[in-house]
């Protein structure tokens, strides 16, 4: 992966870019987020750390999602790729993510 990764919002008056490696990256089937143009998202209680929707970035050819989230309200259309992991809900424990991500290459 040749960082830094950009990306910038439909009208372009929006930029960004990833200066470091993601922790993770997974695909999430929530109706939430199936309806929203965010860029990304900053919890309050971790301010360090800020979730990107991949959607927007400039070249995505490089994602490779470790694992599906929320399930349970994915499309009826949507297949899911043999193998994938999958969680119905949000997993209790984000740090599997993140563990997924760093052995996706073993």
């Amino acid at each position: 992966m040749t960082l830094p990764h950009t990306g910038r919002c439909l009208c372009g008056a929006t930029e960004y870019r990833l200066a470091e490696e993601p922790l993770t990256v997974y695909a999430c089937h929530c109706t939430d987020r199936q309806n929203g143009t965010r860029l990304w998202l900053e919890a309050e209680n971790r301010p360090a750390l800020a979730v990107v929707r991949p959607g927007r970035l400039d070249d995505t050819s490089w994602l490779r999602p470790v694992a599906h989230l929320r399930t349970r309200s994915a499309q009826p259309w949507f297949d899911f790729p043999e193998g994938a992991v999958r969680y119905e809900t949000q997993p209790e424990n984000l740090l599997e993510l993140a563990a997924l991500w760093r052995n996706r290459c073993d």
